[in-house]
């Protein structure tokens, strides 16, 4: 039987070093990423809830957040929720919600430089105007579930739609640094048009949208998409955050 030499001997014993006591298998790059993630959760997360007291404030709501390699949230309002909520109060809504994107669009830019990170964030709203019937599921233990084959469309989208592509270029419609809105109607992007307007107003975004179709998913088809850069934060814009005080457009 071939000795081995002591290189190898060597190498074994440090791959057995650097196995992880509870994965058994080399864990050091994963460790990196899944502290990366919880950080950036964590960030997010923070920003969103800051954020939440302003958009509770316009109409009491339900938002279901989720965290996995991202953060997902669903909003969920009206008259059910809210007797006094009216089609004013749910423009408002999205558009606080869009500044509440942008604002953790911006947190997202600051850490990957900061950090110098290769790390990098893509930001959506799927824009739904169908009501949804909300149940409590004892089943999956789930506050709020929907139900219904009219909903059927509703949970295909969502779960599908962030690595939707380009009808035209086949490219992801989520792009780093970029917030991308998905919607059906022509309806839907005059509202949205005018809420990127209002955006730019106030330096969060560019004025370049991206549009285009997106491709079929399986059993929806028809969607579209409108996309713009995050602006990074200005340093007057950040002392004046810190400081509690607003920029003036």
């Amino acid at each position: 039987m071939p000795r081995s030499r002591p290189a190898t001997g060597e190498a074994i014993s440090a791959y057995q070093a650097a196995l992880h006591p509870d994965h058994g298998a080399v864990y050091s790059a994963r460790a990196v990423y899944d502290q990366t993630i919880n950080v950036i959760n964590n960030l997010l997360r923070e920003t969103w809830n800051h954020w939440q007291q302003s958009m509770q404030a316009i109409t009491p709501h339900y938002c279901d957040l989720e965290a996995t390699d991202g953060i997902d949230h669903m909003i969920y309002a009206g008259q059910a929720i809210d007797p006094n909520f009216t089609r004013f109060h749910l423009k408002s809504l999205r558009y606080e919600q869009l500044r509440a994107m942008c604002s953790c669009a911006r947190q997202g830019l600051a850490l990957k430089a900061r950090h110098q990170t290769e790390m990098v964030l893509t930001h959506l709203v799927l824009v739904q105007g169908v009501t949804v019937d909300i149940i409590h599921n004892e089943a999956t233990e789930r506050l709020f579930d929907v139900r219904g084959t009219r909903d059927t469309r509703y949970e295909i989208v969502k779960k599908r739609i962030d690595k939707a592509r380009d009808a035209n270029t086949h490219e992801r419609i989520t792009q780093p640094g970029m917030l991308t809105i998905v919607y059906s109607t022509l309806e839907e992007w005059q509202e949205y048009e005018l809420y990127l307007r209002y955006l730019h107003r106030e330096r969060l975004v560019s004025d370049q949208i991206e549009q285009g179709p997106v491709e079929a998913l399986q059993g929806v088809s028809g969607l579209k998409f409108a996309r713009v850069h995050v602006l990074p934060e200005a340093e007057e814009e950040r002392k004046a955050r810190e400081d509690g005080k607003e920029v003036g457009s």
